[in-house]
C-alpha cells in the first residue's frame, strides 16, 4: 500500500509552450474569429491563445496560422464562386427539361 501526502505548493514548472500547437491548429482555432474580424492582428491572436489556452506561441507560428486560416476562408468562397457557372448550366438544363415535359 502506498500512502501519498498532499503538498500544497508544487515545485514543478507549468507547461507554457507546446509542440502540438502548430500553425495548422492555430489556423483551426482562429478561423472563426477571422470570419468575424478580417483585420485581427497577430497580437490579438496571441492574446486570444494566451487567454484561452494559457500557451505561449511564437509569432512565426501565429503568422503562418493566420495566413493558413485566411486561405481556408477565402478558398472556400472561391470554390463556391467557381461552381456558379456549373450551377447555372444545371438550372437552365432543368428549366428547359421542364418546358419540354409540359408539352
Amino acid at each position: 500500500m502506498v500512502v501519498k501526502t498532499l503538498i500544497p505548493h508544487h515545485l514543478c514548472s507549468s507547461v507554457e509552450t507546446s509542440h502540438f500547437l502548430t500553425y495548422r491548429r492555430v489556423a483551426q482555432k482562429v478561423k472563426d474569429k477571422l470570419l468575424v474580424d478580417e483585420d485581427l492582428s497577430r497580437k490579438g491572436i496571441h492574446k486570444h491563445i494566451d487567454d484561452t489556452y494559457n500557451m505561449d506561441v511564437p509569432m512565426k507560428t501565429i503568422t503562418r496560422g493566420r495566413r493558413t486560416a485566411q486561405k481556408m476562408i477565402e478558398g472556400h468562397y472561391i470554390e463556391q464562386y467557381n461552381k456558379l457557372a456549373a450551377y447555372r448550366k444545371e438550372l437552365l438544363r432543368w428549366i428547359h427539361y421542364g418546358d419540354y415535359d409540359r408539352d
